[in-house]
């Protein structure tokens, strides 16, 4: 083991399954956190080496479902609406909570579904994410790979299709399960959430903890995950209406030149071949720009991929992420991940504001101003390049600061070559 405890230091480890109308992979956690529907289904804890504790938030459960838990989880099972006494005491006197990805725990249970059943608010600093040690570490970010690469319980895959079927909305009319008809799926996740807990707390025994400065930059980055950038949703909304009736008109020039609408993909590929361009392998972004500069591509091909690639272009997307993904007080949160890369820096998240489209024209904000005439026209006018380009300048300054503060924006120059050098001892460099 590689605990390091002092001798007062209790852990605890816990795992949330959570029930959810939101979205949490086009939404972010903190969008899914907030959203009114979002409530918890079970979670699972248990001290140090003790043993694991399921917590199911309800009054009582059906004899069908009673009788699978029994079979499945036959001790430690607590049904009741209340926190378990030993849990809200822990939470409340600041101890130490250990979670795989400790920020989704934290979020949720501080978030509407904590809420619902009076859950003791978990702060920054009591956190301790498995995960982030993880990937300090070069080891697999999900907990079922580090569970493996180190040794640790095996995390239980097979419940992982009773979880989703859970924990999202059902199609049709019926949203929900119910616990007592469909039993089975319920014990299912129960013992699913269970063996979650046990991986994480053997996953977090056998790697060694983040160092105290590293705990530190983690705790920042929940802070800063949590304070969020805000975003200018009117100007999202007048640059909105300008990309969707340009894409109208590049659709309706695309049904125009090849008889099919630019979602159809593999019969604009096939149109494409059929009328003068028999290589193009695929439509993908890098084949369509290099076969647009092509000599060999006759114009008429050139023109319909030109039109295809500008209706497709994924750099005004990030409009549309942006809205879906801001709280109510219009502020992105959880946009970067911790050590999320090999040699230790964030990984974006949600809209990749790490990875936003450098200007085109010379003056993107006065670009936004236009906008605000909702006039494609007088955009075209003004700006002779391709209006998605232009579009794409002004997603920079979608981001806002509070009213009376400043962005300040900075950036490493050179930083991977210079690492590199460093590396190889490359001194003059």
């Amino acid at each position: 083991s590689c605990r390091e405890k002092g001798a007062n230091m209790v852990r605890l480890h816990l795992d949330v399954e959570s029930y959810s109308e939101a979205d949490l992979k086009t939404e972010g956690v903190y969008r899914y956190a907030a959203d009114p529907s979002t409530e918890l289904l079970c979670l699972s804890y248990c001290f140090d080496d003790g043993p694991v504790f399921l917590w199911v938030p309800c009054d009582k459960v059906g004899p069908k479902l009673a009788a699978l838990i029994a079979q499945h989880i036959p001790t430690n099972v607590l049904i009741q609406k209340a926190v378990p006494a030993d849990l809200r005491a822990h939470i409340a006197s600041g101890g130490e909570i250990r979670a795989f990805n400790a920020q989704f725990e934290r979020v949720v249970l501080n978030g509407t579904a904590g809420k619902k059943v009076k859950f003791p608010e978990i702060t920054i600093a009591q956190s301790r994410c498995v995960a982030a040690k993880a990937r300090c570490h070069g080891l697999p970010g999900n907990l079922g790979d580090a569970a493996e690469a180190v040794g640790a319980p095996p995390k239980n895959e097979f419940g992982k299709a009773a979880m989703l079927s859970l924990c999202r909305p059902r199609s049709g009319a019926v949203k929900r399960y119910d616990m007592e008809e469909d039993a089975d799926k319920y014990a299912t996740l129960y013992k699913y959430n269970v063996e979650d807990t046990e991986a994480e707390r053997g996953v977090d025994d056998l790697i060694p903890d983040l160092t105290i400065s590293e705990q530190a930059i983690w705790e920042m980055d929940q802070r800063v995950n949590s304070f969020g950038i805000r975003i200018d949703r009117q100007a999202i909304a007048d640059v909105q209406f300008l990309v969707d009736e340009y894409k109208g008109e590049l659709a309706d020039l695309c049904a125009t030149l090849t008889g099919h609408r630019p979602s159809q993909r593999e019969k604009i590929a096939d149109w494409v071949r059929v009328n003068g361009y028999p290589s193009l392998t695929d439509l993908q972004s890098e084949t369509v720009q290099q076969a647009v500069k092509d000599p060999a591509c006759p114009e008429p091909v050139r023109r319909v991929l030109q039109v295809y690639s500008s209706y497709g272009a994924k750099a005004v997307s990030k409009f549309e992420s942006m809205v879906r993904m801001a709280g109510e007080d219009d502020r992105l949160r959880g946009m970067f991940l911790h050590y999320g890369a090999g040699p230790g820096r964030w990984a974006s998240l949600g809209v990749q504001l790490q990875n936003l489209a450098r200007p085109t024209i010379e003056d993107p904000e006065l670009a936004i101003e236009i906008f605000k005439a909702r006039d494609l026209d007088w955009v075209k006018f003004l700006y002779p390049e391709n209006p998605i380009k232009v579009f794409a300048s002004t997603v920079r300054g979608m981001l806002i600061p509070s009213p009376g503060k400043r962005i300040l924006a900075m950036d490493f120059a050179g930083i991977e070559s210079r690492l590199t050098a460093w590396v190889f001892g490359e001194d003059w460099k």
